[in-house]
């Protein structure tokens, strides 16, 4: 027998595979299953049930092969696997996770075709006779599904979500085993180039469904001249010399400090004119009110009603003045978060557990945190769910509408913190139901420190009475009344003390000029560039430690290094190159184009960074330490 030919170590690695296979294969049947009673057409269900047996059909020849491989039940060892995914719920959902899930088993029967074991390759051969039949189906049912513009708001993290169940079935790219499997014949690629394959297919049938007049349809209305704006493609030279550092430097940290508008310098300047000649009549002439202006210029980003958004001076305040809002002694005091929150918060947070809060937090599951994950921690006894809407270290981008659904069902808030996709990610505050919002503008919206934000649903504002407050939050802060706080009506008893008006005056040019590109402009450029320069750190050998999936991350792609290999080295390495990205431990390099990013700024740090590696002239900066 053919299998005979392979050693013990062989025989292991294509068990492994065998597995992945029969797993695709029951993961593919046990939805055509579940998903016939969301298709009433007599003719589509008969075409589900002939795909069904159709995939089955290789099961027989795939047990024989995994026994004499020394394999013991081959079902057996795939339904620990089988039992953590989820059915579909809708006739769109259905039609998503067929696309994605036959995209995945097209692409990895490929690369097995010609698998030097021929009893699996004649399994790969008969897989591919009917799986083409069956993809083209499933991507005909998703576009049906589509073509109504009312379904296109959950689409795209229902893709997401699929796309990521459907690649990891695929394998581990750069793994030992995935190597050997090449090295041996038993399919032609890695599994990386398998999921870049499924990646770029899946986008081809992603972006067929979503014509640009449907995605302003779904997106709500908005103001006509914004809204062209909006949709003008970016052109990087027009924006670069507007932002100075990118004439000198390669600037892909915009994640951490994204790079100053040159208006800031005027802005500034006429600040200071101000408080030179105006002198305390400034307060009267837009400094007190500068945190509700700024406010409402900021909203225009995240497509918020006036007056609901008020600026502060960072997250780690907002939050804590949201979360002195609540009253923990009560049955109803659980406050719901990821372990891929970024750390201040959870600082915050756990300062309140002093006061009664319980805190539960949800495990991430490799780059993600499983939204079914995150929907059954929030429950009635749920207060609050201050949650990342893109994650910091892998970009990770959460479902942020479902997990609202959620909390909305069982009387909880949702707290979303914004600062890493606001400025690169669409955020329309109305779309998603959310309560709060809260971010800071050092990062995409090109603002500079000490401007965050918070945005409060207009009718949640007055039934909140925050307990970190300050006589700007008082209804009368002139008159300045002893005793308890008298809120003001509205946002500004979010406020506290007296603002600080530089902060906010420099933090607008960066806000006029997203607004002047336009965020859904920025997304496309992002992808289009994120995509290309995925690709290419991936064929020089490097693993991603973000999602695959664009539409399930932000603007941020982290490059993982080797165990032997030292990140801060490489970001000092860079520098020393003009090179700005910057590394998170655990997580990797970390590199974030924006809208005057220009392509071959890519390429350029692609190839550097795997001259670095090579060369390992990155050990030259090992003593050096990044503080950014």
């Amino acid at each position: 027998m053919a299998p005979k030919k392979l050693d013990e170590e062989g025989a292991a690695i294509l068990r492994q595979i065998l597995e992945r296979q029969v797993y695709r294969q029951l993961m593919a049947a046990n939805i055509r299953g579940h998903g016939l009673k969301f298709v009433p057409d007599p003719g589509r269900k008969q075409l589900l049930v002939r795909d069904l047996h159709d995939g089955l059909e290789t099961l027989e020849d795939a047990r024989d092969l995994y026994r004499e491989l020394g394999g013991d039940d081959l079902e057996t060892a795939v339904r620990p696997r089988m039992e953590k995914i989820p059915y579909p719920q809708s006739r769109l959902e259905l039609a998503i996770c067929l696309v994605v899930c036959d995209l995945a088993e097209h692409v990895a029967m490929e690369s097995y075709q010609d698998c030097s074991i021929e009893a699996f390759a004649n399994i790969a051969r008969r897989t591919l006779e009917h799986g083409r039949v069956a993809t083209e189906a499933a991507v005909n049912l998703f576009e049906l599904f589509c073509a109504d513009a009312t379904q296109l708001p959950h689409a795209q993290q229902m893709f997401s979500r699929w796309f990521s169940i459907a690649v990891r079935s695929l394998g581990r790219p750069g793994s030992p085993g995935d190597q050997r499997a090449v090295a041996l014949g038993l399919r032609s690629r890695g599994c990386g180039e398998s999921i870049s394959e499924v990646h770029r297919a899946a986008r081809t049938v992603h972006q067929g469904v979503q014509p640009e007049a449907a995605r302003r349809r779904a997106d709500g209305p908005r103001d006509p001249q914004a809204q062209e704006v909006m949709t003008k493609p970016i052109d990087p030279h027009a924006w670069r010399p507007r932002f100075p550092i990118s004439e000198k430097s390669t600037y892909l940290v915009n994640h951490s400090l994204g790079a100053m508008p040159k208006a800031v310098h005027a802005k500034l300047e006429a600040f200071a004119t101000q408080w030179e000649t105006r002198g305390v009549r400034s307060w009267a002439e837009g400094w007190w009110t500068a945190p509700l202006d700024v406010g409402n210029l900021l909203g225009k980003l995240m497509n918020a009603p006036e007056n609901s958004v008020v600026m502060h001076q960072n997250v780690s305040v907002i939050q804590s003045i949201v979360g002195s809002a609540f009253d923990f002694a009560g049955k109803r005091n659980k406050v719901v978060y990821s372990d891929a929150n970024f750390p201040t918060n959870m600082y915050v947070w756990e300062g309140f557990k002093r006061f009664g809060a319980r805190i539960s937090v949800v495990k991430s599951e490799g780059m993600e945190v499983p939204t079914e994950r995150m929907i059954a921690a929030i429950d009635e006894e749920t207060l609050i769910v201050p949650i990342s809407h893109v994650c910091f270290k892998t970009s990770y981008l959460q479902d942020a509408k479902a997990i609202c659904a959620r909390a909305r069902e069982v009387g909880a808030l949702v707290l979303l913190d914004t600062y890493q996709s606001l400025g690169t990610v669409p955020v329309d505050v109305r779309d998603l139901g959310v309560d709060m919002v809260c971010g800071g503008s050092v990062k995409w919206l090109c603002g500079g420190p000490g401007a965050g934000y918070l945005y409060v649903r207009p009718d949640l504002q007055d039934q909140l009475n925050p307990r970190v407050t300050g006589w700007a939050a008082h209804a009368a802060p002139f008159a300045f009344e002893q005793g308890e706080q008298r809120y003001a009506h509205g946002i500004a008893r979010f406020l506290h003390g007296s603002p600080a008006v530089a902060s906010l005056v420099q933090a607008s040019a960066g806000y006029e000029a997203v607004l002047e590109a336009g965020v859904h402009a920025i997304r496309d450029h992002s992808l289009k560039l994120t995509g290309t320069l995925e690709q290419d750190l991936v064929d020089r050998g490097f693993v991603i430690n973000s999602p695959a999936d664009p539409a399930r991350r932000g603007g941020t792609l982290t490059v993982g290094l080797n165990d032997d290999e030292d990140g801060p080295a490489f970001v000092k390495a860079l520098e020393a190159r003009e090179i700005l990205v910057d590394h998170r431990p655990e997580a990797g390099i970390r590199v974030s184009p924006h809208f005057y990013t220009l392509p071959e700024e890519l390429s350029v740090f692609a190839e550097t960074l795997s001259e670095l590696r090579e060369s390992r002239k990155w050990q030259d900066y090992v003593s050096m330490t990044a503080s950014y």
